[in-house]
């Protein structure tokens, strides 16, 4: 049997990143130049533990960045995830605008994540969805917006259908959106029912593509 040249390796770099080329070849024009006909706005990197798909989310980041892109990162498995996709991206907006006096957080719900704002501000004056806040931040963006979601299997299934059905609208609605997550190979694949299943799936330990509409 062929020795399996993957190890887990804790986020770094593999020796063998076998298909990762491939997958840099179809995200990097779509970050110069969005179109909705380029199907890896949003992806989903499958392969097994230690086949680097976390050092892959790395460099996608890293090819964002260098084209003034804001890079959302996140973890699945680090608490509420739509909540924190919130969060950052008010933080996100906060930069884009110093704060007034007497504009504020006034209030945050737990899983609905709906958060509340004082005084004028370039956010809706209820922030109720993801979908809302990061199509307020793709709007303030000169160049876009890319969410990473690392093992986003640990996400509940009301988190993943939330973010898949916010990357959607952002999409149909021509913002310059890119979603990238990683599934584990060894789980069940993403549930049909679920938004995300119409994400380009992309094996980088084999440099192969399966795509479900």
């Amino acid at each position: 049997m062929r020795d399996n040249p993957f190890t887990p390796s804790f986020g770094t770099l593999p020796a063998v990143l076998v298909g990762r080329e491939n997958v840099m070849a179809g995200i990097r024009p779509l970050l110069a130049t969005v179109t909705k006909n380029n199907r890896h706005w949003a992806t989903m990197l499958r392969a097994h533990r230690g086949a680097g798909k976390t050092c892959l989310l790395d460099q996608i980041q890293d090819a964002a960045t260098e084209l003034g892109w804001w890079v959302l990162q996140e973890d699945a498995g680090s608490g509420p995830l739509t909540n924190r996709l919130i969060n950052r991206a008010l933080m996100r907006l906060e930069e884009h605008e110093p704060p007034r006096r007497g504009r504020r957080v006034t209030s945050v719900s737990a899983f609905g994540a709906s958060v509340g704002l004082e005084a004028q501000s370039p956010v809706p004056s209820s922030v109720t969805s993801v979908r809302d806040v990061l199509a307020t931040v793709a709007q303030a963006e000169d160049n876009g917006v890319l969410v990473t979601i690392d093992e986003i299997h640990q996400a509940s299934a009301r988190a993943l259908n939330e973010i898949g059905n916010a990357a959607q609208h952002l999409h149909r609605d021509g913002f310059a959106f890119v979603l990238v997550t990683d599934w584990s190979s060894s789980l069940s694949p993403v549930s049909t029912t679920s938004s995300l299943s119409n994400c380009e799936h992309t094996t980088p330990s084999e440099g192969q593509r399966r795509t479900t509409r």
